[in-house]
């Protein structure tokens, strides 16, 4: 799961009244995108984060080389990565290990995994290396120097790995089958520890200029470099087996992505995240309205055809294999069909995307229309890249709190901003029916069933709309010019709701509108919003509580990055030979 890290801020508020939400011009509306259920269907677009990446090491020429490999026919041992940026020069040490099987438990508490790395910055001194080698096998009580961006973790693929070192060990490529389409990788990540954590550089003390400033850059690199890693380590393991061992085809290595699963866990960030969960839904809108209200040119109608039919293919290749919480792959692919359909090339009446949107709409399952704006955004990718900024701007917002606020004033606030809330559908047992809390044994959020599972007493705030009503309770009994400062010196356990809501009531895609604690609640829905918003591609598997998947099929192996970047990149075909 990739880790994540913010500080709260309190937003400025004008009570007279009230100053209105921002209004954005094109943007759907909160209710309209802002359940679980909604945002589960998004996709993937240019401004991921993954895909963002990409296309900064290919327009700057970064130079990826492997400055040292010493592993044994198990894998074991050390690798060292240089990378060269555009201004930077970066390091990526690996440490490289065979777990069997039986000691693999899936936890981040792991004692050990296969593959431990540490993303450098600045002068590399090789007699730390051993230093940060026991340091990171201390793992949660570890701590590493200042060079250090990010700490991050590896498995290898159970299905993929092996099969790959015995084929070139036998002088073969790999071959992929029909259900391995969206599982095709070597190394699964299993975290990335950065902004802070163990003594690691902070996001905020990267210069402007510095390669991995962007948004989620060092997770996102940090998953791209254990991908070549893995290319680089099944190519010397089956060389130590056979001399003359095959190399992979480059054609093999484009499609060999690098493989990710998220569970229940990431349903505790969406609600404890409301700043960065709005920006990206504002960022993500902007993107959509701007690509809306270009022109349909022929060309534009071309290109886009072009990337509605690629879809269309990787879906087919993936046939019927179906997950529970999602359209399938072949139903998507159908309505993929029946956009390219209404897409007319010999309709020379120039107009923007906003009939064919709407159209999607009414003729097609949402997924699809989140994909169709995908596919805008790639289209139209001059006038969506200057937004990219905008992450900085909304994630950054500042402000603060009003204790001089009234009751009446405040409860006006929930009823005009929070109505939802109070919807039917949030309300009664079900609503608080699982709580989360954070496991001792090892760390990670868990869901149990209240009533019934013990530890509800150390539960992890999820419960918004109920949080919202309880406090609306409160405030009725209590006068209406009361301050809202007095009001919590007499009752300080509401302070987090009160503050939540003066933060956030202008920030219109900040809360999800779903009771996460509530019995109907997949964690699964939110947890592939995330994801498509960090650049997961494929999801080849989920279930109510877990997501996979693989990030970065398509992309350019490291010998590419100075060519000129693929518009296509992200929807890979299946080598030859599957």
């Amino acid at each position: 799961m990739l880790s994540v890290g913010i500080f709260f801020a309190m937003s400025d508020f004008m009570y007279h009244g009230f100053e209105q939400a921002p209004q954005y011009s094109g943007f759907r509306s909160s209710s309209e995108i802002m359940t679980a259920e909604n945002l589960s269907a998004t996709k993937a677009y240019r401004l991921s984060f993954a895909r963002s990446l990409i296309r900064k090491m290919t327009t700057e020429n970064w130079q990826i080389n492997l400055e040292e490999l010493e592993v044994d026919a198990d894998g074991v041992g050390l690798a060292l990565y240089k990378i060269d940026t555009k201004n930077n020069c970066l390091r990526f040490l690996i440490f490289s290990n065979q777990v069997s099987e039986e000691e693999r438990t899936g936890r981040l508490s792991e004692s050990k995994f296969d593959g431990m790395a540490v993303i450098l910055d600045g002068v590399f001194l090789k007699d730390k290396v051993q230093l940060e080698y026991a340091e990171m096998l201390r793992r949660s009580e570890g701590q590493t120097s200042m060079d250090a961006i990010a700490w991050t973790l590896s498995t290898r693929s159970s299905r993929f790995f092996s099969h790959t070192v015995g084929a070139l060990a036998e002088g073969k490529q790999p071959r992929f089958l029909g259900e391995d389409i969206g599982a095709a990788y070597l190394l699964r990540n299993n975290g990335c520890y950065g902004n802070g954590r163990h003594g690691t550089r902070m996001w905020g003390s990267l210069e402007k200029d510095h390669p991995l400033a962007n948004t989620y850059y060092p997770e996102m690199f940090a998953l791209y470099m254990w991908r070549q890693f893995g290319f680089d380590l099944v190519e010397e393991m089956a060389r130590q087996i056979n001399p003359m061992a095959s190399r992979l085809r480059p054609e093999i290595k484009r499609y060999l992505g690098i493989g990710n699963s998220t569970g229940q866990g990431m349903s505790t960030f969406v609600v404890k995240w409301p700043r960065w969960i709005n920006a990206w839904n504002v960022v993500r809108e902007k993107a959509i309205a701007t690509a809306s209200e270009q022109q349909t040119t022929h060309e534009a109608k071309l290109n886009a055809k072009l990337l509605i039919k690629k879809y269309i293919s990787n879906l087919e290749a993936q046939g019927r294999i179906s997950s529970p919480q999602f359209l399938p792959a072949h139903k998507l692919a159908l309505d993929l069909k029946k956009i390219d359909g209404n897409l007319n090339l010999d309709d020379n009446n120039l107009g923007t995307w906003v009939d064919t949107i709407c159209w999607c709409r009414k003729n097609t399952h949402r997924e699809a229309v989140e994909q169709f704006h995908s596919i805008l955004t790639e289209v139209h990718g001059d006038r969506i890249d200057p937004l990219e900024e905008l992450f900085v701007t909304e994630m950054g917002k500042t402000g603060r709190s009003d204790p001089q606020m009234t009751i009446a004033q405040l409860r006006e606030l929930i009823h005009t901003y929070y109505s939802w809330a109070f919807s039917d559908k949030l309300c009664g047992p079900d609503m608080t029916h699982y709580f989360f809390y954070r496991s001792e044994e090892h760390g990670e959020q868990r869901r149990g069933q209240r009533r019934i599972d013990a530890g509800s007493a150390n539960e992890t705030f999820t419960g918004v709309p109920t949080a919202v009503r309880q406090l609306d309770e409160k405030l009725k009994q209590q006068s209406d010019s009361k301050y809202i400062a007095v009001f919590l010196a007499e009752y300080p356990e509401y302070r987090f709701i009160v503050e939540r809501i003066q933060t956030f009531w202008n920030e219109p895609y900040a809360e999800i509108r779903t009771s996460v604690p509530g019995y109907a609640f997949h964690p699964a829905h939110v947890i592939r919003f995330v994801l498509a918003t960090f650049g997961m591609e494929t999801v080849h598997f989920s279930t109510k509580k877990w997501v996979q998947g693989t990030f970065f099929q398509g992309a350019p192996i490291s010998e590419q990055l100075n060519s000129k970047l693929d518009p296509d990149w992200f929807i890979p075909e299946v080598p030859g030979g599957r």
